[in-house]
């Protein structure tokens, strides 16, 4: 069963009439839209811990479970509360990326104890056991998971030590098979850890400014390791490593220069922070995710030349996920683009 979730990055679209260009900024993996007047446009979020399907979830106008790719639906503004039967696993304002960090208030990785009740309970519930390729909740638990409730606020060796809960798992898990006790604390965190690293993967690219001025590139892979250049436009060009944690918190510095990058990255692909050097001289920086981990990343510039009668009309769409200069030549219907 293949449950990985695939991002897009850029579109193409170009459309002539007697020279007519329309050109759009659009970010990676977004859903939904507006609209004039009414209600809001339906949004599509995905729930994470690995890929979590068949979570029950509800907002002020609609109810559903997560689909075969943890897909879940929401409007703009909206609260989504989480169930697995009657049992409440949290609630978020509705996002394009969910995760059990996101239902705990002041959490911001694995290691809150809240979270990690939360993440042993919903890996514990697997029904193959094997949260690397996903987790499914089965419609049989369920339906055993109607009429009980479970307090996830509890410390983590007092949830684990719990008899009322004990007994809720067991009688969740015998549906599927011989009752279960709870995966390790441990085991837990490091799935999770994973899943978390692995929504920051891909590559990079950015600007930074301030006492100097310049562009950045980096790749971070799923381990959380991140490799890449910044250039100046008056110094050389500097090879950049580091780190990131599965907070998004992230440190790189110069392997040539003596410059420093610190900075917090979304899961929604963007990220901005602050740089400073050994001289005292420092600034800002900020990007966004062009391509996933090992996906084709974007040119930086291009072209595309149009033929045919003026009365036809010949198009394509171009929607670029990074601020784009256009000119056309409207004698030849030469068009050309460069990232700005």
């Amino acid at each position: 069963m293949n449950k990985k979730h695939k991002r897009g990055f850029l579109k193409k679209f170009l459309s002539l009439g007697a020279i007519l260009f329309a050109l759009s900024f659009s970010g990676c993996g977004s859903s939904g839209g507006g609209g004039g007047g009414g209600e809001a446009a339906i949004q599509q979020g995905k729930f994470i811990d690995s890929v979590v399907i068949g979570l029950s979830y509800q907002t002020p106008t609609s109810s559903g479970i997560t689909d075969g790719n943890g897909i879940f639906e929401y409007r703009s503004g909206e609260v989504v509360q989480f169930f697995i039967g009657d049992i409440l696993i949290g609630e978020t304002v509705g996002k394009e990326i969910v995760t059990p960090v996101d239902l705990v208030s002041g959490a911001t990785d694995e290691t809150h104890p809240h979270v990690v009740n939360l993440i042993r309970f919903l890996q514990t519930l697997d029904d193959d056991q094997d949260p690397s390729n996903g987790i499914l909740i089965d419609v049989l638990v369920r339906n055993a998971a109607v009429g009980r409730s479970v307090n996830f606020t509890l410390s983590v060796v007092d949830f684990e030590s719990n008899t009322e809960i004990q007994l809720v798992i067991s009688d969740l898990t015998v549906v599927l098979g011989p009752a279960r006790v709870m995966v390790s604390s441990l085991g837990a965190q490091l799935h999770f850890r994973g899943a978390l690293l692995d929504l920051f993967s891909g590559t990079y690219r950015g600007t930074f400014s301030g006492d100097d001025t310049g562009t950045w590139d980096i790749t971070i892979n799923a381990l959380g390791i991140i490799s890449g250049v910044s250039v100046s436009d008056e110094f050389v060009s500097d090879p950049i490593s580091g780190n990131i944690g599965s907070d998004g918190q992230a440190s790189l510095s110069g392997t040539v220069g003596s410059s420093t990058f610190s900075g917090i990255f979304s899961v929604e692909g963007t990220v901005s922070g602050t740089w400073m050097d050994d001289d005292g001289e420092s600034g800002i920086f900020s990007g966004s995710r062009v391509a996933a981990e090992g996906g084709t990343i974007p040119p930086t510039a291009g072209s595309l030349n149009l033929s045919g009668p003026d009365a036809g009309v010949i198009g394509t769409v171009f929607t670029p996920n990074r601020p784009t200069t256009v000119s056309i030549n409207q004698n030849s219907g030469f068009v050309q683009w460069r990232e700005s």
